[in-house]
């Protein structure tokens, strides 16, 4: 019995290995476009879709004012999605020292950022869209960076890093290794011609790809808003998706700050799992599945089979070693090498956290900002 589960377990660690650290090789040995100078005739439509944001939107709004680049060159349409605490109140007090900001509200039989987003988009003057979300705080070179990449590239959708807001927070930086890590594999991918996920806090898109593409219709995915985009530009314009590979384009958001909202997080970013079915994300996400599950396995094994005990710790070293292999690819770039010291610590919480999230995925539904949505 041994024997064979260490072959199996072998072979499941080393595809792995494959699927993580090449897309984060490819990512760490690309080069970053060179800045030229600073004009551009872009024109920018910012949709900020916001619900119930009120500990977050001041700084939001704040970094969104504080822009280096040209304000009649861009403009910012915050959509309210039924916010019922005291976001708008905040959001009023920026409206007379920000003339490019517009306001919108989701209509009464629409909710969600799907819908929150589609109605920005509709109002938008703008040929080039670009998405954050309420909680986030955008670095200055932000559309800068954005109107390069778009005259480099010329491409449909162009994706960007984001990263946890710093805090003395264990659980932040537990997060943080596991963001940190798919961010890196997910903008490798991006560089390689595989596009597989993003993040909608840091995206661009043409508007033209948005209405030709029928945006968030016959979508059946309440979560999703980032990668269903993502797919269908890779579907369109195959080759015209990037990744911005600069630390000044970084954008920082919110941690979730307790479990419980991190497994609800987690549920809902899960929810349109079948979407990738069969898809190189549904691939990797099967791949990064069984790494962690086969942890749990063997020592459910090793009740009957003490020798288990000896695939289980040599498994979990040689998890532990590509996890921190990918970790140390992916520090440089963020500039976080102290989470390299709660490796072990990680490979433990990101295990049980998987199997907690893959069980309570099943429930049939997921609670988020005081909604609760049908998976």
């Amino acid at each position: 019995m041994v024997t064979p589960l260490y072959f199996i377990s072998a072979a499941f660690l080393f595809l792995y290995a494959f699927a993580v650290l090449v897309p984060a090789i490819a990512f760490l040995f690309s080069r970053s476009f060179k800045n030229k100078d600073d004009s551009t005739i872009l024109f920018f439509s910012i949709i900020l879709p916001v619900r119930n944001e009120q500990d977050h939107i001041a700084a939001c709004l704040e970094s969104l004012r504080n822009l280096d680049y040209p304000k009649s060159l861009f403009e910012i349409i915050l959509v309210d999605d039924h916010s019922n605490d005291d976001t708008m109140k905040i959001v009023a007090q920026f409206v007379g020292s920000m003339d490019n900001l517009i306001l919108k509200s989701n209509g009464e039989d629409a909710n969600g950022k799907k819908s929150a987003i589609t109605n920005g988009v509709q109002q938008a003057s703008g040929k080039y869209i670009v998405t954050t979300d309420g909680d986030c705080v955008l670095p200055v070179k932000w559309l800068q960076n954005f109107a390069q990449e778009f005259e480099r590239t010329n491409a449909t959708l162009i994706a960007g890093p984001v990263s946890y807001r710093k805090s003395f927070s264990s659980l932040r930086d537990l997060l943080q290794i596991e963001q940190l890590s798919m961010q890196i594999v997910s903008a490798g991918f991006i560089q390689m011609g595989f596009p597989m996920m993003c993040s909608g806090a840091n995206l661009a898109y043409k508007k033209e790809f948005f209405q030709v593409s029928g945006g968030y219709k016959n979508d059946p995915y309440t979560s999703g808003d980032d990668m269903m985009l993502l797919l269908k530009a890779n579907a369109l314009a195959k080759g015209q998706v990037a990744f911005i590979n600069k630390r000044s384009s970084i954008v920082i958001t919110q941690s979730a700050k307790t479990i419980s909202e991190t497994i609800r997080q987690r549920v809902r970013w899960i929810s349109k799992f079948a979407a990738y079915a069969t898809r190189l994300a549904g691939l990797v996400g099967i791949l990064v599945f069984m790494a962690n599950f086969i942890m749990p396995l063997l020592a459910l094994f090793s009740i009957w089979d003490p020798l288990v005990l000896r695939v289980l710790f040599s498994a979990f070293l040689l998890k532990m070693l590509i996890d921190v292999l990918l970790l140390s690819l992916t520090v440089p770039f963020f500039r976080e090498p102290r989470l390299l010291m709660l490796a072990p610590t990680g490979e433990v919480f990101h295990t049980l956290l998987s199997l907690v999230v893959t069980l309570a995925r099943w429930s049939g539904s997921f609670t988020w900002k005081g909604r609760k949505w049908k998976r």
